[in-house]
């Protein structure tokens, strides 16, 4: 046969298997495929052998011979089957097939030892070169089919998890899920035997094979335990019963609520691919347990839903960080009754400081309960873990109170501070109080998260980023409002001088350490309601509501000769001072202009000094 003619059929029937592919069976097309190869090349002997994944093991599935000398080839391929994994065998040499090409022929998926195929030619009837050529073919073909069939299969398990998920979604009766979870079982696996163990007692139909999860060292049980305890997969080869035990925990969002056991008739080894489905299988079947046992939950929690609903409906009235502890310490000392409670703001991420609000009760207000409240800081800081005690003496002997319970107050993973309820008497909050409580703040975070986030944006918003001084725009608002409603002010502009040279020879690192040192002196000196604001780049300014231009001049004065003698590198500032009164008819713009004026002559006139300029009609 020609070499181009033999190209072209074999190429033909790679195109006609892929595409029985999707209209048939993997082994079918395999079988198939073999069966046309033997014919084409004319063969005295074709063998398919494909890995048995389950036991891993090379499985011949189908053999193809007509010469008599080939008649115990399959016998002596059974002896080197070994060897498949490690080398392609040629062997030419063998009394058996003298005068024919026998060719073992690798069957890879990514880079994995598939299968084999064992083709036997007439050295006659095949060159070298048209047997490398076929080989190749052969390889690529099985590899695409390798991969459909993978694709395939993983298409076919997302189709059954999908509709499976959706038949759990239709109830909430933990009898007719499991119920479910059973009959897709065998359904997949038909030749397994399973159970479901549950980690605590349902109301569930007892006709079903399900058993509570036993707690206990025994060897026989301590797998099936250690699935539900680590929430993993877990497999044993017992011998003895010459069976696979497999363990698939139900993993829900908030624990583990029972292990799927599935028994095999024989010891065998789960491949990669099942065990991701079941563990896919197991994890929709745990979410559906889990949300019918929160649903039946719910039932035994309504007045305390109700609770928590009326509060988050207060909450959510855009209150102020002050009001919503109001609420919260209401709803809390309703509750149960504490001796004291406190209210702990973290001020930073880090919680180096904390702020005891004004809601909480005097005991936090003592000397007393601030080395009490570093210590909780530092326990909600390594596990953000809530603490229901009835003797906390045990864990703080100096604590005068016995009963303590401390809820983290967090939303997102993010600690804003923490509650803390203390009571005289030993064993005074009952467990069921303390849930309420902790779901009632957990449920109050987002309304708290929101008004600690409003309260840092409307900071944002009038605050210079740098220097937190005031900003340009809540300067000029306020000046505004001073003019509308009071009788006169002052306005300094101060300006820092030579600041390019700062930062040509410091750099801007420390140029931005200068005008921050400035900043704070600005802040230093302020009082009475002055407004110390950052005009731009290194220019600041300071309001002095109620003030004259002499009041302006001192101040102005006061803060040129304290930057002189507090900044390191030491620098000076010029000062251009401006006023309003009510007599005399002036804008916010015509302040600002003569200030800038003012300053504009101090800086041409020999910098580190205070200039003034009037208004016109003074």
């Amino acid at each position: 046969m020609q070499h181009i003619e033999l190209e072209n059929k074999l190429g033909n029937l790679y195109l006609t298997m892929l595409e029985q592919l999707s209209v048939t069976t993997y082994n079918k097309v395999l079988s198939k495929f073999t069966e046309s190869i033997h014919a084409i090349l004319q063969a005295s002997y074709t063998s398919l052998y494909v890995m048995d994944q389950w036991h891993e093991q090379y499985e011949q599935m189908i053999e193809l011979t007509n010469h008599k000398d080939f008649a115990n080839i399959s016998s002596f391929i059974k002896k080197i089957k070994h060897q498949f994994a490690t080398c392609t065998i040629n062997i030419n040499n063998l009394s058996i097939a003298t005068g024919y090409e026998f060719t073992v022929i690798p069957l890879n998926k990514t880079m994995v030892q598939t299968g084999w195929l064992v083709i036997v030619l007439n050295k006659s009837s095949c060159s070298t070169l048209m047997l490398r050529s076929i080989k190749i073919g052969i390889e690529r073909f099985f590899s695409i089919v390798f991969d459909m069939n993978d694709m395939k299969k993983q298409k076919e398990k997302n189709e059954f998890l999908f509709k499976f998920s959706k038949r759990l979604s239709t109830t909430n009766n933990i009898s007719s899920i499991l119920r479910e979870i059973l009959t897709a079982t065998k359904t997949v696996y038909p030749q397994f035997s399973y159970y479901i163990l549950l980690s605590q007692d349902h109301d569930i139909d007892h006709t079903l094979p399900v058993k509570t999860i036993e707690y206990s060292d025994d060897a026989t049980k301590h797998v099936s335990n250690e699935a539900f305890m680590t929430g993993d997969i877990q497999i044993e080869n017992r011998t003895e019963e010459k069976r696979t035990y497999l363990y698939a925990p139900f993993c829900g969002k908030q624990g583990v609520y029972g292990v799927l056991q599935l028994i095999t008739p024989q010891i065998v080894c789960f491949p990669q691919g099942d065990i991701k489905f079941i563990s896919e299988f197991a994890n929709i079947s745990g979410q559906a347990i889990e949300n019918s046992t929160l649903y039946q939950t719910s039932h035994h929690l309504v007045t305390d839903l109700k609770l928590i609903n009326d509060v988050t409906h207060k909450l959510n009235l855009n209150l102020q960080l002050s009001e919503i502890i109001a609420v919260m310490r209401e709803q809390i000392v309703n509750i149960c009754e504490p001796t004291h409670i406190g209210f702990i703001y973290f001020k930073d991420d880090k919680y180096h400081t904390f702020e005891v609000l004004p809601e909480s009760t005097y005991y936090f207000q003592t000397e007393h309960s601030e080395m009490f409240i570093h210590y909780l800081v530092q326990q909600m800081k390594d596990k953000h873990e809530s603490i229901f005690s009835g003797d906390f003496i045990k864990h703080y002997p100096s604590l005068p109170y016995r009963s303590a319970i401390v809820i983290p107050m967090q939303h997102d993973s993010v600690l804003h501070g923490m509650v803390i309820l203390l009571h005289q008497k030993g064993s005074a909050f009952s467990f069921k109080n303390f849930k309420l409580i902790e779901s009632l703040i957990q449920h109050s975070s987002l309304a708290l998260s929101n008004a600690i986030l409003k309260d840092q944006l409307e900071k944002a918003v009038i605050t210079d980023y740098l220097t937190k001084l005031y900003s340009r725009n809540y300067l000029d608002e306020m000046i505004h409002k001073h003019m509308l409603n009071d009788e006169k002010g002052a306005l300094v502009l101060f300006d820092i001088d030579d600041f390019k040279n700062i930062n040509d020879t410091y750099g801007h690192h420390i140029g931005d350490e200068v005008i921050i040192q400035v900043a704070n002196v600005l802040v230093e000196c302020s009082k009475n309601k002055m407004i110390p604001a950052r005009w731009g780049g290194e220019e600041l300014a300071l309001y002095l509501p109620e003030a004259t231009l002499k009041d302006g001049v001192e101040m102005a004065g006061k803060i040129r000769k304290k930057v002189e003698k507090n900044t390191e590198p030491k620098v000076t500032l010029s000062s251009g001072v401006s006023s309003w009164s009510k007599d005399k008819a002036d804008v916010v713009n015509d302040v600002f202009m003569r200030a800038d004026r003012a300053l504009y002559k101090a800086k041409k006139s020999g910098k580190n000094r205070v200039i003034t300029e009037k208004c016109i009609n003074e």
